[in-house]
């Protein structure tokens, strides 16, 4: 990968322009010839290596061929998805596999149907007056099954924006009682699943430093309230307690791809322990 691409100058409407010509990172034969790269690779350096790293590829776009090159240099595990067409480029294919990247080729359409059921009931920075809406969108959606299990998570935006807009107020309680409540109101709509509450994860982050004290006291409050209502509760604290696990590009409460996948293999870990228990 070519880091020290050249600046060329440029005449236009007697102007003069700078093009940096980060195009010129890949050849085209060995990489794409793609000015994305350096960022791609400055994220993979605090990709866990011992967790595969899975992309959503779409038809023309050079982001699998790049991936695939880079997660091999950096020794990481890189599955190729895609949804298999006639017009699929065979090119940009080829050359993710001569890299050593494994494929897995997803049904017609299914990615548009899996981002639509994930939108439908999975919402960034949530908060609990739209939780219920969300539960609703849930229960009415196709991959709805008692077996399922239902994971909720909830509370650090509602905690931080009542404390912006008060800086001198301690929300805590009145808004685990909102929590409750509707959780208690929806109570029917889970009865056969298996319903895992998650935590406040609490990182050394500036933007969220002051508000770390409110986190350990809803966490504490929300440890008590699944013991007593045989609700499994997920300690994010303890399970993602490194900065890698964050993504350092966004403020806030970001999952970074490792952080991601140690949170969905805690929740298969524990859903397969219920299981096995009934």
């Amino acid at each position: 990968m070519r880091l020290n691409t050249p600046v060329e100058k440029y005449t236009l409407k007697n102007k003069e322009i700078l093009v940096k010509r980060d195009d010129l990172m890949g050849d085209g034969k060995v990489l794409p010839p793609w000015g994305k790269m350096a960022g791609i690779d400055a994220l993979l350096k605090n990709l866990n290596p011992k967790y595969p790293l899975i992309h959503l590829a779409v038809n023309g776009s050079w982001s699998g061929w790049a991936l695939s090159y880079l997660c091999k240099q950096r020794g990481i595990k890189f599955i190729y998805a895609y949804a298999p067409s006639k017009t699929y480029s065979k090119f940009i294919l080829d050359k993710a596999k001569e890299n050593g990247c494994e494929f897995y080729k997803l049904k017609p359409n299914m990615m548009a149907i899996l981002y639509a059921q994930v939108q439908s009931y999975a919402k960034r920075n949530a908060t609990i007056e739209s939780l219920g809406n969300q539960i609703i969108n849930y229960i009415k959606s196709s991959s709805y099954k008692p077996s399922n299990s239902v994971v909720i998570s909830i509370g650090a935006y509602d905690i931080v924006n009542a404390l912006r807009s008060n800086p001198a107020s301690d929300p805590v309680n009145s808004l685990f009682m909102k929590y409750k409540k509707l959780l208690e109101d929806n109570k029917h709509s889970w009865k056969h699943q298996f319903v895992i509450l998650a935590g406040i994860p609490i990182i050394d982050n500036p933007d969220l430093k002051r508000f770390a004290s409110y986190f350990q006291e809803w966490n504490k409050k929300l440890k008590m309230y699944t013991d007593k209502h045989n609700y499994q509760y997920l300690d994010t604290v303890t399970l993602l307690n490194d900065t890698s696990d964050f993504d350092i590009v966004f403020v806030g409460l970001n999952l970074s791809a490792s952080g991601s996948l140690k949170l969905v293999s805690k929740i298969e870990q524990l859903s397969r322990h219920r299981k096995k228990q009934k």
